[in-house]
């Protein structure tokens, strides 16, 4: 069983919510009513909570329960490792904070905020075990076996309008479900997008570090997010909602349509910071002219520069994009108009073998800078690089 109250800055003026998710194989009983494994309910005050069977049992542990697997990912405060279970040899990923120097009043607070939303959200990204260890936390979650969306855009170098539709309304939707909860993930980029079924090209959003509840205020503060991805608003140092999530989907659409991001140094000058200011960014040829109208407009409609003016999640579901038929692969033939589309297809092709390439020189090297250094911003020469995030204040010098 695990039970989570939220209780942090950020949500102010909300009353305190406290979800119960039982965790047990035997139950737990909430009054006279008994949650069965994997259920989760919200607590009121004086609810009476009992276990359905008080026989206590050999504690269990993360390492006792789970065969611990290869490293599939680390961040700041986190490893994530597969974890199968020994019993059912079910594959799992659990996520590992150590209770370390590192794990401060903050983290302890965001950690327990993160629990929180995921108990409440298992239509996104299931949370199936919380252990409460001496040395460590560890979040068990359902594993994606085909990585992050960032790695499937580089190995594709882009995806079809009709691949980027299919994973774009799967976004949507699950952005749909968290805002309607009164929930802004405030960290959305292609490396936080996992890729359950790289055939069906299904996917999930995840890492809800950053993620929090809007409260009664109706507005949030803390500047946190990854730089390519952050919204002008966070930059400018002002409230903000949940127009920051679809900003940085506005930015995920881009990527993936043609293989590189709307806003870098690589781009500058000027600044990748005043790029984002000032809304700059081109549908740069021959990249994008094979690409729909339809498309182009849905991306602009996310990235307005007035948070008022940009789509919300409603909005987007129900753009023209979703109707649009795909347009024909250019042709071989058909006289010069065809020729300079081949052309450009050609260039981008080469192109985007070279950034392949790099990327798989430079991955392990961008890993290890980033755990020890912490956010690193692309490299120069680069057109898709991996971006670490940045969080709380004093952060104006990386972003």
């Amino acid at each position: 069983m695990t039970v989570t109250m939220l209780e942090d800055a950020e949500t102010q003026g909300m009353k305190d919510q406290v979800f119960l998710k039982n965790l047990s194989t035997t139950g737990t009983v909430v009054n006279q009513d008994t949650i069965t494994a994997d259920t989760q309910i919200e607590l009121h005050d004086k609810d009476e909570i009992r276990f359905h069977n008080n026989t206590i049992n050999t504690p269990e542990s993360f390492a006792n329960t789970y065969t611990i697997g290869k490293l599939l990912g680390s961040g700041k405060n986190a490893n994530v490792y597969r974890a199968t279970d020994k019993d059912t040899k079910v594959v799992y990923a659990g996520k590992v904070v150590m209770k370390d120097p590192r794990f401060t009043p903050k983290v302890a607070i965001n950690l327990d905020r993160e629990i929180a939303i995921l108990m409440t959200i298992n239509h996104v990204m299931s949370l199936y075990r919380v252990f409460n260890e001496e040395r460590s936390y560890v979040l068990v979650t359902e594993l994606a076996p085909y990585g992050e969306l960032f790695d499937l855009i580089v190995e594709k170098e882009r995806f079809t309008e009709s691949e980027a539709r299919h994973i774009f309304r799967q976004l949507l939707s699950g952005v749909q479900y968290l805002h309607a909860r009164g929930i802004v993930h405030r960290d959305l980029k292609a490396e936080n997008i996992l890729v359950m079924d790289n055939q069906s090209l299904t996917v999930k959003i995840s890492d809800f570090g950053l993620a929090t509840f809007m409260g009664d205020r109706g507005y949030l503060e803390t500047v946190c997010g990854t730089p390519q991805y952050l919204a002008p608003e966070i930059l400018r140092r002002e409230e903000y909602g949940k127009a920051v999530d679809m900003w940085s989907l506005g930015v995920i659409l881009y990527i993936s349509l043609c293989g590189f991001p709307p806003f870098s140094e690589d781009l500058g000058p000027p600044s990748m910071r005043i790029q984002v200011l000032s809304g700059k960014f081109e549908f740069f040829a021959p990249f994008w002219e094979d690409i729909g109208e339809s498309a182009k407009s849905l991306v602009s409609s996310l990235l307005m520069l007035n948070p008022a003016e940009r789509l919300s999640v409603d909005e987007a579901l129900e753009h023209p994009w979703f109707n649009t038929q795909d347009l024909l692969p250019p042709s071989v033939s058909g006289g010069d108009e065809a020729n300079t589309s081949v052309r450009g297809w050609v260039l981008r092709l080469r192109a985007e073998r070279r950034l392949k390439g790099e990327y798989r020189k430079k991955r392990t090297w961008e890993r290890l800078h980033r755990s020890l250094t912490g956010p690193s911003l692309p490299s120069p020469g680069s057109r898709l690089t991996r971006t670490g995030t940045v969080t709380g204040a004093g952060t104006s010098g990386t972003i």
